[in-house]
């Protein structure tokens, strides 16, 4: 049924399709809006679940845990809500429990923030838990669907979290195509309980200590199980499109198939670099260009990103961060793709930099994209760039720079030589027709 949707809508229709048997929730803004629609079919009997108007994001996530051990379970949160919930999601990755969680991103502060960027999602990076960016509303609602199809696999059994940029992702109304119920049921089977909570007649133990010799096993044995869900999601993807129509992988390529620059990047941004790679693309004097949009951020397709951009043959990736990574080398996505090209490709891989931008709620526009891509080229070409961070948006710190008055005296000093060579490009940077 095609409609039009907001993205914590299309989420919650995600929920209702799995057949989620169990909600347990505590509203915080962007995400609360799934949580009440969810709560109101449950009310009006159209969605056969039990809802729990939790006293907080902790005992949501306590929830989850408990009652996916038995049934289907699910919640939604964003932002400081969800890094009240990590220090529980830990254990339902330690103890293999495949509950879902919609999270609607927006920045943790402090200062005190409302507004969307990738903070919260980047903090649970470390939790065991699968993690998957949407780019819009009806990713949003395929990606809550084959996240249990991926969680529940056995050789997987770990939650997931499925990502949308708060607002401009679940407040923007966009056309979604809602499947049908019995579709969604051939693609995802009943939930089948491995060890109940509820089974005297076979009982088990959750939450055990345990000495150094079985721990560092069961981490082991943990870490493998996520590892699995690569080929997890990949297969999954596969069986979807010939299901329901959609194909998902583990990230998209979007642009010239040899593409000598770059941008990688997660989630809703990627629509405005869509429309920026596509202007760019067979332009007079401009080589090949793509957009990486990654999809699956946790466990991190190292290897077969390496592969796309070495078949490429990539020169030069930018990537960029709406989030940071405190004092990390480089932000979580930028650290990752140059740990797999450097495991990967060592000296043949493309050179890497990274960009900050979309912070707590800061627009991520089309020139921006043009912007990075331009730097690209620079690197592309051999003129040197910043080992750290750039920033967007940043009046004193600009990634290019006309006049050296225009910047901060003190970071003249420090980049004064990098900015004189590199050069803003008109062929890059020339306004987009509407």
């Amino acid at each position: 049924m095609a409609t039009v949707l907001a993205g914590n809508g299309a989420a919650a229709w995600g929920f209702r399709l799995s057949r989620v048997q169990c909600y347990p929730y505590y509203p915080i803004t962007p995400s609360t809006a799934c949580s009440q629609q969810i709560s109101r079919w449950v009310n009006d009997g159209a969605m056969e679940a039990v809802t729990i108007n939790a006293e907080s994001e902790h005992s949501a996530a306590s929830q989850i845990i408990t009652a996916g051990k038995s049934v289907r379970a699910g919640t939604a949160t964003s932002s400081k809500g969800l890094l009240y919930m990590i220090e529980v999601l830990e254990n339902a990755a330690g103890g293999g429990v495949p509950c879902g969680l919609y999270i609607g991103n927006r920045a943790t502060g402090a200062p005190i923030n409302i507004w969307a960027d990738n903070s919260d999602a980047y903090a649970m990076r470390d939790s065991g838990v699968i993690q998957i960016f949407s780019a819009d509303a009806q990713e949003a609602l395929d990606n809550i669907i084959q996240g249990y199809r991926i969680a529940e696999d056995l050789r997987v059994r770990l939650p997931f979290a499925v990502n949308l940029r708060g607002f401009t992702g679940t407040h923007a109304y966009e056309g979604v195509e809602i499947p049908k119920q019995e579709e969604v049921d051939r693609y995802l089977a009943p939930f089948v309980p491995i060890y109940p909570l509820f089974a005297p007649e076979k009982p088990v133990t959750y939450g055990a200590m345990l000495s150094a010799y079985p721990y560092r096993r069961h981490k082991r044995n943990q870490m493998a199980a996520l590892s699995h869900a690569s080929e997890v999601a990949l297969k999954s993807g596969r069986e979807f499109a010939e299901k329901l129509g959609r194909s998902y992988g583990l990230f998209e390529w979007i642009g010239d198939e040899k593409a000598k620059l770059v941008v990688a990047l997660l989630g809703e941004s990627a629509c405005a670099g869509e429309v920026v790679t596509r202007h760019l693309q067979g332009k007079e004097g401009i080589p090949g260009v793509a957009l990486l949009k990654i999809r699956l951020f946790s466990p991190f397709p190292a290897k077969e990103i390496a592969q796309a951009l070495h078949q490429a043959g990539t020169k030069a990736l930018v990537v960029f961060d709406e989030g940071l990574h405190h004092g990390g080398v480089l932000p979580p996505l930028a650290q990752r793709i140059a740990t797999a090209i450097h495991l990967h490709l060592g000296g043949q891989g493309p050179k890497v930099a990274s960009v900050i931008g979309g912070l707590g709620g800061s627009e991520v526009r089309q020139d921006h994209f043009q912007l990075m891509f331009n730097l690209a080229d620079n690197i592309a070409e051999g003129k040197p760039y910043r080992p750290e961070p750039y920033w967007l948006d940043i009046a004193e710190d600009p990634i290019f720079v006309e006049r050296e008055d225009q910047v901060s005296p003190k970071l003249w000093r420090k980049w004064g030589e990098v900015w004189k060579k590199q050069k803003r490009k008109e062929k890059f940077c020339s306004p987009i027709p509407p």
